[in-house]
């Protein structure tokens, strides 16, 4: 009993025929490609899969693309530091100096060098070791006159390379310590510390370069000091504790000049310590203690297929984009097909009023466009991968109890169903036995386009709602890659990759969807 494509012959038989399909075969093999990808995602890359994880400069070109530029340079790390030991304290230029300053007049009243003593220290952040810098405070601060501690840390090394480097980023562990100074004074933010970076080039007068029309034009943030501008403050309620800083110093390769080949380059961290004025006579200790002190100048060159907008590993976010992108598209697909499937059985076996209410609910969610459902639902609960399966699984099943309801017509009426019931088999037995197993091989044609269109819609939806989409999502890839300039600046990578692999996978789906189509029915299988 059964039609030609029934039971495990007819799979057999499927399965033999599609491996003659080309366009089948590329299909499956791209399919399990890019699953295993996704599966292994967390093999593959060692990052989190975060838009906002840095590993390098923004809009950071793939890797492979460097020997197409002749003055690439591998990122640099010029200046690192652990401080595990004392000679690595040597390497190291140290100055402190004491200015007085009248209110919020920057000019200095007075300036000296202060008697401090560098040595290394067993105290580290995270292991033994850092740089300490202690010197004796036994100045009176008078009033109206702030006094302002400058500690200057210098390391200078050379820039060999043609090109300006992409991004600069400094890293470090920090403690200040202080000694002697009354608890009032801590608390109440008569003692503070900002810190401040600097990379200069001896080939031009830094304290010219601020005071000209220049820094007003191109840097109205930067704060007038020959040692550098503020990228970091620390609470001077934070007293003995060790504190880490990461910052980005992109804004500093508008100065161009001060990456110039040959040159030698002075980094400068300073560290100003201002004790406001009190008119009262005091001597306190001050020890600074500097730890795990880096500086990344990195390349324009990353990865495998480079970084995004806020420098994150663009290889890691596709393969986590492709995972979401499957995991929607398939679980939706299966879900909505059981429903579509199971309401199609009854619908075209029973007829009648369950017939008649399993179309018109059909009707009724025809005529309802999704996407305002989907931006309600956004709208409550989130752009989540559950707000998209669900919305994909409400109207995706009407198409496959369509498509059951019309091949459960035709077979109801064979001879095979005929005697299926006159053997007394239930109605359950004959709809799950014996039509369903029939009807099946059309119902995997209709899965693999299914997955296909809902894959490039949640990559064309995610597009859309971008920022609110809440995972790593190909389409939102696409998204951030507009809205952030990718064009303009280039970055061609962010844009074509994530383009690629969207088409690839719909593609793929739709190359097997054809392959099953053309065996399976009847005017396009050749004999």
């Amino acid at each position: 009993m059964g039609s030609a494509f029934g039971g495990l012959a007819g799979y057999k038989w499927i399965l033999r025929e599609l491996r003659r399909e080309k366009m089948g075969m590329i299909g499956i093999g791209v399919i399990i490609t890019v699953a295993l990808l996704a599966i292994l995602a967390p093999v593959l890359t060692p990052y989190p899969p975060s838009e906002y994880y840095r590993v390098h400069a923004d809009f950071s070109a793939p890797s492979w693309a460097s020997i197409f530029d002749p003055s690439y340079y591998p990122d640099q790390v010029p200046v690192k530091s652990a401080f595990e030991t004392n000679d690595s304290v040597s390497d190291w230029g140290v100055l402190v100096t004491k200015w007085k300053e009248r209110g919020v007049i920057k000019e200095p009243l007075e300036n000296r060098t202060y008697e401090y003593s560098v040595k290394w220290s067993e105290l580290g952040a995270d292991t033994s070791g850092s740089m300490e810098i202690s010197l004796l405070d036994n100045d009176t601060h008078e009033e109206e006159v702030d006094d302002v501690i400058w500690i200057l840390v210098c390391k200078n090394f050379t820039w060999n390379y043609d090109s300006l480097p992409s991004n600069v980023i400094i890293k470090l562990n920090y403690m200040v310590r202080l000694k002697g100074y009354t608890f009032q004074d801590i608390m109440t933010g008569k003692i503070t510390t900002d810190i401040y970076i600097i990379m200069r080039s001896n080939a031009i007068n830094w304290t010219a370069f601020l005071e000209s029309n220049e820094k007003t034009k191109e840097f109205p943030d930067w704060e007038l000091t020959p040692f550098g501008f503020r990228i970091h403050d620390w609470k001077p309620t934070e007293v003995n504790v060790w504190k880490s800083m990461e910052k980005n110093l992109v804004n500093l390769l508008k100065i161009r000049y001060i990456f110039t080949k040959g040159t030698s380059v002075s980094f400068i961290i300073g560290f100003k310590i201002r004790i406001y004025s009190s008119g009262l006579p005091k001597t306190g200790e001050i020890a600074l203690h500097v730890d795990d002190l880096e500086v990344n100048i990195l390349s324009h060159y990353y990865g495998v297929l480079g970084t995004t907008h806020t420098g994150a590993d663009l290889w890691t976010l596709i393969l986590y984009g492709i995972r979401s992108s499957l995991l929607i598209a398939i679980s939706a697909t299966l879900i909505s097909t059981a429903i579509g499937v199971t309401l199609g059985l009854f619908s075209g076996y029973f007829g009648g009023k369950i017939d008649e209410i399993i179309q018109r609910v059909i009707d009724f969610l025809w005529i309802i466009p999704g996407f305002p459902i989907l931006l309600l639902l956004v709208w409550l609960v989130g752009a989540r991968l559950e707000t998209f399966i669900a919305v994909f699984i409400m109207f995706g099943w009407t198409g496959t109890a369509k498509l059951i309801r019309a091949q459960i017509l035709s077979e109801k009426a064979k001879a095979y169903v005929e005697a299926a019931k006159a053997a007394g088999a239930s109605d359950f037995i004959i709809m799950f036995k014996h039509i369903l197993p029939n009807v099946l091989p059309i119902v995997f044609v209709q899965m693999s386009t299914q997955i296909a269109g809902w894959i490039l819609s949640e990559a064309g939806i995610a597009y859309l709602l971008g920022a609110q989409v809440r995972y790593v999502s190909l389409g939102k890839l696409l998204y951030s890659a507009f809205a952030f300039g990718a064009l303009p600046k280039g970055a061609w990578w962010v844009i074509v990759f994530p383009g690629i692999f969207i088409a690839i996978i719909g593609v793929a789906f739709i190359y097997l969807g054809t392959a099953l189509d053309r065996i399976l029915n009847p005017k396009l299988r050749a004999y």
